[in-house]
């Protein structure tokens, strides 16, 4: 996305390529993509990416490209996703959020898990 110019009628304009990450160009079998957290450290956009797989179930996949738009270099496999101690995150990893926090020098990450409850399976 691009800051339009001031006074213009949107603050962003879509990049005329997009979508800039989809299933197709995944290193590995994926239903979609969507929903990222992103962050820029050290001369890298980074993304943490919702990727559902085929049953349905969401985990999270780190795609890393120097300007953010094009020649991305995906996780050959899911970065984060369902841990067994863990039995809220079953259903799905998704919804990700993180921040750079000052107060222990590094990043803060939360995300939405969801379980047997809330699924219509």
């Amino acid at each position: 996305m691009v800051f339009s110019e001031v006074g213009g009628s949107s603050l962003f304009r879509r990049y005329k390529d997009n979508p800039i990450l989809t299933a197709a160009g995944w290193p590995y079998p994926v239903h979609s993509v969507f929903n990222p957290g992103a962050a820029f450290i050290d001369g890298e956009t980074l993304l943490l990416v919702r990727a559902e797989d085929y049953r349905g179930f969401s985990h999270l996949t780190l795609a890393r490209s120097k300007d953010g738009i094009t020649d991305w270099n995906i996780d050959e496999a899911p970065t984060m996703e369902y841990f067994e101690a863990h039995p809220e995150e079953r259903w799905g990893l998704e919804e990700i959020r993180h921040c750079l926090c000052f107060l222990f020098f590094g990043w803060a990450k939360g995300f939405s898990c969801l379980n047997k409850r809330f699924r219509n399976n």
